[in-house]
């Protein structure tokens, strides 16, 4: 199998102009993102440099302003995944989308821009975007490859949310995160020189370059073995951000994976305590990274375990109540009546939550 070196992959046509403009007094237009109002006026006035490969954000939007651009299905057809590789000295134009994409920098760096917030990415680093999400990439790097899979988002729970089952509090957070429910709409990893990282690239790359029978299929098993790596050996590390300020924190998820494995006697003041913090400012971050207390956390972590193993396992429910630390069954069915609409009893019989 061929070894494929990022870094020296040539620039094509539309890229080599897009370079000679920038190289030629167009910096300023690489620094901060634009919306499409403000790139179309800079085209009409002649300012920018314009390839066949300019028109992208006109041709693949709806309304054909560059604001929300279509499905993975739209962008090629009868595909529900699909991989780009993302142009070098392209316009960093703001736009956002109905799938979830995912950002993978495979060499050199970029700029990501996200409303009016941005941050660097380096080699390694893997940003997952939630629908919607307003962003932009300035890449100005000749050795930067940045490859991008775009998945559409029920295929994205299933190869990403399935992952994270039995780790409620991740779970849970992620499903928020995903549909536009809390927090800014990213994940970020960073994963270095990690070869397992570097092999999935490239094996992408190849199926990007050859396009070869089973394409989708190929795609969507490096992509699951991509995420499946990502939870296994960055769980505790994965950056989130604010919704308001965008502020990055590297923690939270970290404090979520922990709830899941001590949800029987998770404490505010315990878990303040392994992480460095106290009391106040835990509870403070969790409430504003989450939209959740700590409190509420914790109560939906051990009512998840106890649907499972009401479902799972024959331990009769004033064992569950114990085990999910409610030592009075009667007030366990009452709090399990409230977050599921159904008893106990009812759940163990196979019937359906209806809702909080």
């Amino acid at each position: 199998m061929d070894e494929i070196h990022f870094e020296s992959i040539p620039l094509d046509d539309d890229e080599r102009a897009g370079k000679a403009g920038f190289v030629t007094g167009g910096q300023r237009f690489y620094e901060r993102a634009m919306t499409f109002e403000e790139y179309h006026e800079l085209e009409q006035a002649g300012e920018l440099v314009i390839t066949p490969k300019s028109t992208y954000y006109r041709d693949k939007s709806r309304d054909l302003l560059g604001v929300t651009i279509c499905s993975v299905s739209q962008l090629s057809s009868e595909r529900n995944i699909m991989l780009t590789i993302h142009r070098r000295y392209g316009y960093p134009v703001l736009h956002n989308h109905d799938y979830v994409e995912v950002v993978l920098v495979a060499s050199g760096s970029c700029t990501h821009f996200l409303h009016s917030h941005s941050f660097a990415m380096e080699k390694g680093d893997i940003c997952v975007l939630a629908p919607n999400a307003l962003h932009a990439i300035s890449c100005t790097r000749d050795d930067t490859i940045i490859i991008n899979i775009m998945i559409d988002l029920p295929l994205f729970d299933r190869y990403f949310l399935d992952i994270v089952q039995g780790k409620e509090a991740l779970s849970d957070f992620f499903q928020g995160l995903l549909h536009g429910v809390h927090s800014a709409p990213y994940l970020l990893f960073h994963t270095a020189d990690d070869p397992v990282v570097q092999h999935l690239e490239q094996t992408l790359y190849r199926e990007y370059r050859d396009e070869a029978y089973g394409y989708e299929i190929g795609v969507g098993l490096l992509a699951r073995l991509l995420f499946l790596h990502l939870v296994r050996t960055y769980q505790d590390e994965i950056v989130v951000a604010t919704a308001e300020d965008h502020e990055q924190n590297d923690h939270v998820v970290a404090i979520l994976s922990y709830l899941s494995r001590n949800y029987q006697d998770a404490r505010l003041d315990e878990t303040a305590r392994q992480f460095g913090y106290s009391s106040a400012y835990l509870s403070r971050m969790i409430k504003r990274y989450t939209g959740k207390t700590f409190s509420a956390i914790v109560a939906d972590v051990r009512m998840q375990k106890a649907w499972e193993l009401l479902r799972d396992t024959d331990m009769s429910v004033s064992r569950i109540a114990q085990e999910v630390g409610c030592f009075d069954a009667s007030h366990f069915g009452k709090k399990f009546r409230k977050k599921f609409g159904i008893t106990p009893a009812q759940c163990r019989a196979g019937e359906e939550a209806v809702g909080e």
